[in-house]
């Protein structure tokens, strides 16, 4: 089943220009490695972003729930992760990304 979730996650694709806002260092860095690292969540500058990102997730999946989606048993798994794992757990990353690329506060 995560296979399947994964996979369609994956499958969309953003039909906007996405901005990355770095540092000329961190542009050297992706271009020479061809790769874009995301950050330890723990280690952000403000941590109310991720508790913010899990209301907002909460949020959207008790919608859906509200809504009859199909699979609640697996919306209702999901809700304990975030309320478990997401915000006290490890090995949970992030990367910033837009779609307005003259935003000076980014």
């Amino acid at each position: 089943m995560i296979k399947n979730i994964t996979r369609k996650l994956f499958a969309d694709s953003p039909q906007e220009t996405l901005y990355h806002y770095t540092s000329f260092k961190g542009l050297l860095g992706i271009v020479e490695s061809g790769v874009l690292w995301a950050s330890d969540v723990r280690y952000m500058n403000d941590s109310a972003e991720m508790k913010h990102s899990a209301d907002l997730i909460r949020d959207d999946v008790t919608r859906r729930m509200a809504g009859g989606h199909p699979n609640p048993k697996l919306l209702n798994q999901f809700l304990e992760w975030i309320s478990h794992r997401i915000t006290n757990g490890h090995m949970l990353f992030g990367a910033s990304f837009r779609s307005n690329g003259n935003l000076l506060s980014q």
